[in-house]
């Protein structure tokens, strides 16, 4: 379990379940021109007397190309009810060149996490894990990005959710928080 903060997110993913709550909830949710797959269960926050809960998710839009996003649903549970309160947009698939091509990958493969860990070789200041590869980017060589939870490597450091992309080629390594 990772430390909670006072009115901040406790970090707790999941890649294979959730609250019963929230997954009714997902499996509920009817929303015109887009589909909703969740990747994992990120975590919880109290909100006066109700929970928050953040699902990172794939989503399919309704449209010619099946368009792919990688978003975050927050739900909110009070009262016996969870309900959808925010989509929030994390990673856009784009068409042009370069553009990001989403790969949704739970089960990392070996390959994917040998590059990871070869780029993070070195790093220090923080513990990164990730728990789902989300696809990739043709820059300067390819960034490959992944889905991750960051601990600063200090006492009592509270635990974020981050995309982390790693590029073999540049060694360029970058963090974007997406829950924390």
């Amino acid at each position: 379990m990772f430390n909670p903060t006072v009115g901040g997110w406790t970090i707790d993913v999941n890649t294979s379940g959730m609250p019963q709550s929230v997954a009714t909830a997902m499996a509920d949710l009817e929303i015109l021109g887009a589909t909703y797959t969740s990747i994992a269960y990120l975590g919880s926050q109290d909100v006066k007397g109700a929970v928050k809960h953040a699902v990172l998710a794939s989503q399919t839009i309704t449209d010619i190309k099946g368009t792919t996003n990688i978003v975050i649903l927050e739900f909110l549970e009070k009262d016996g009810k969870t309900t959808l309160v925010s989509i929030d947009p994390v990673l856009s698939e784009g068409s042009q060149c370069g553009g990001t091509e989403i790969d949704v990958k739970t089960d990392i493969p070996k390959s994917l996490l040998l590059i990871f860990n070869k780029v993070m070789e070195g790093f220090v200041g923080s513990k990164v894990v990730p728990f789902a590869y989300l696809g990739s980017q043709v820059t300067t060589g390819v960034d490959y990005i992944f889905a991750a939870t960051v601990t600063a490597v200090t006492p009592d450091a509270d635990t974020t959710v981050s995309l982390v992309s790693v590029n073999p080629l540049t060694k360029e390594i970058t963090f974007q928080t997406i829950l924390g």
